[in-house]
């Protein structure tokens, strides 16, 4: 009997997570082979722990050893490669990592996600970089490369203008280094989230198509002025729409809101801690009266229900449609009209999250619409 090809394209995407099945799959017959090998090979991730790391290396070694005569690695399109050590690493084991690395990507011709993340101490070259295919469109990218000058990370980030979500280091202090380039929308257009300190803000300039921006922090070298950073910061992003912080100091939180004038929905990855601090965070907000928020998230609270503030903000933010908040390990949210939270959903990834909020906000918009039409 013959299975036609999409009952088996079927059953092969609910198997994406079940490698050990997949690898058997693999020898029961060409046809299998053929429809087994791209999920299989679509992601191909490493996390290299210190205590494992020789036999964790070995794994990295054996997909180097026929990498070049490999029919698997074609399909890849996301490579991500984590050393994480809770000790002192092996200088050997860093070094091996890295030429592993080089040995790899120059056989992935559609790469489209790459992530090369080492600990604090270490770091990758970002001319790593140039040893893309040129079939290779890369979407996106982090690279932990804090030990490398920011010039070697722009000069080699400006041969990817296909980027579309880029995580920028956190560059170890080097003095007031010069900048030889600052990237702007010529040579990113298409970049629509970017990930980066306040400080390495200054590393870009009038990105016209980003979407979302997330800071990371809010620490400024003594090199810098503040003042400085925060004008160029809402000068050069002055497009965007969402917004996450994982700072969230008073003083910071009320500089972007009066520069985002675009600003629809945002992130604080540290809900308030306390009464007084929502009462703070909440008198922030009502004032930001120069945008029109539709969206709030608040990352993890504790200790007591921030429903209650979450319904202050209402009043004050007369475009705010929902906000959402983790408490435990339940997600609640609350929407504009109601006096009761209801649990949502977890999302798994950061992309994701966004969608329920967005829903939220397109099935209030359409509600108020019907209900104008009848009054």
């Amino acid at each position: 009997m013959h299975i036609p090809t999409e009952i088996l394209l079927a059953i092969i995407e609910g198997l994406a997570d079940d490698r050990p099945t997949l690898l058997c799959l693999l020898l029961v017959s060409r046809r299998f082979n053929a429809l087994a090998l791209p999920p299989l090979y679509e992601t191909i991730s490493f996390l290299i722990y210190s205590i494992y790391f020789k036999k964790q290396l070995a794994a990295v070694e054996c997909l180097c050893r026929d990498i070049e005569t490999n029919p698997g690695v074609r399909f890849t399109t996301a490579f991500f490669f984590e050393y994480k050590s809770f000790s002192k690493p092996r200088e050997e084991a860093i070094s091996q990592a890295h030429l592993l690395i080089t040995r790899i990507l120059p056989h992935l011709p559609n790469l489209r996600n790459l992530l090369v993340d080492f600990i604090s101490t270490h770091a990758v070259d970002p001319a790593i970089l140039r040893l893309l295919p040129p079939t290779a469109r890369l979407t996106h990218l982090y690279l932990d490369c804090g030990r490398y000058s920011k010039a070697s990370f722009l000069q080699n980030i400006v041969l990817l203008p296909t980027l579309e979500d880029i995580g920028v280091p956190e560059f170890y202090p080097r003095g007031a280094e010069t900048q030889a380039i600052k990237l702007s929308h010529k040579e990113l257009p298409n970049l629509r989230s970017l990930t980066l300190s306040v400080e390495n803000s200054l590393l870009f300039d009038n990105l016209h198509s980003l979407d979302s921006l997330i800071i990371t922090s809010d620490s400024i070298s003594s090199f810098v002025k503040p003042e400085f950073a925060f004008h160029h910061l809402s000068e050069a992003f002055a497009s965007i729409r969402i917004l996450v912080l994982h700072c969230a100091s008073t003083n910071t939180l009320a500089s972007l809101l009066s520069s985002f004038l675009n600003l629809q929905y945002m992130s604080i990855l540290d809900a308030p801690l306390s009464p007084s601090q929502a009462h703070d965070l909440g008198v922030i907000l009502s004032k930001a009266t120069n945008i029109e928020l539709k969206g709030i998230q608040f990352g993890y609270s504790m200790g007591y229900d921030i429903a209650p503030f979450a319904q202050t903000l209402f009043g004050p933010m007369k475009h705010l449609v929902v906000i959402v908040w983790k408490s435990g390990e339940s997600v609640w949210r609350l929407d504009r009209g109601l006096k009761t939270a209801v649990p949502t959903p977890v999302q798994d990834n950061y992309k994701n999250q966004w969608e329920p909020m967005l829903q939220a906000v397109e099935d209030y918009g359409e509600f108020t619409r019907i209900v104008n039409v009848f009054v």
